[in-house]
């Protein structure tokens, strides 16, 4: 009434589960006793005691990808009647490593590319901050000129300290001008960064507007 049919039915890296199967109904002497020993090598065994009844035992803490022995000894009352040996393997050891490195190439592209937008977006800031500076330090006059209407003459055009700047919306016509020849008229509007005036130019009908960038 021993166990027969040995078999692995579950197969893992660090142990298997170790199945067998008892007759149904036991014999007029009653069922045997098991004890299940493990070959570990290097002289060294793991004695499991196993219920007359079990079916199956689980063997864990061993080494992946290795060779092993077991040994079912059956008997009554301490008397041994037989050593059923039986042999097998464990699985290999999964490898994540190459998951690891899969998913340490996306998080470093991933980095790689949120740096590059992050960069791109710190330059493409500086140069709008630049730019408002540069602005915020000019005083500008726009005006349409085409080139039907009649030019300036020299003494109302000079240099000054001050930069100043001028352009057209139309056929452009550059001039400088001194800050004392264009007169203000009432404010027309305002800006985040200037103030906007009608205004006209001395010795001249001609109507313009007037950009005032603010300061800081």
């Amino acid at each position: 009434s021993g166990p027969t049919n040995i078999r692995i039915e579950e197969r893992l890296s660090n142990g298997v589960r170790l199945t067998w199967d008892i007759p149904e109904k036991s014999s007029c002497y009653g069922r045997v006793g098991i004890e299940l020993v493990v070959y570990l090598g290097n002289g060294q065994t793991r004695d499991i005691q196993v219920n007359s009844e079990q079916t199956s035992v689980d063997i864990v803490g061993l080494d992946p990808d290795k060779e092993y022995t077991v040994s079912l000894n059956v008997g009554y009352e301490g008397t041994e009647l037989a050593s059923l040996l039986y042999t097998f393997n464990t699985a290999e050891e999964e490898n994540h490593l190459k998951g690891y490195i899969i998913a340490g190439i996306v998080v470093g592209v991933l980095v790689l590319i949120g740096l590059l937008v992050a960069i791109c977006l710190i330059m493409l800031r500086r140069g709008h901050t630049q730019k408002v500076q540069r602005e915020q330090r000019t005083v500008s006059v726009r005006y349409g000129k085409t080139t039907a209407d009649r030019d300036f003459s020299s003494e109302n055009s000079r240099a000054f300290a001050d930069p100043v700047y001028v352009c057209a919306e139309m056929d452009i016509v550059s001039f400088q001008l001194a800050r004392d020849s264009v007169t203000f008229q009432p404010l027309l509007g305002s800006g985040s960064f200037a103030d906007i005036y009608p205004a006209t130019i001395a010795n001249s009908d001609t109507k313009a507007v007037a950009k005032v960038l603010k300061s800081k």
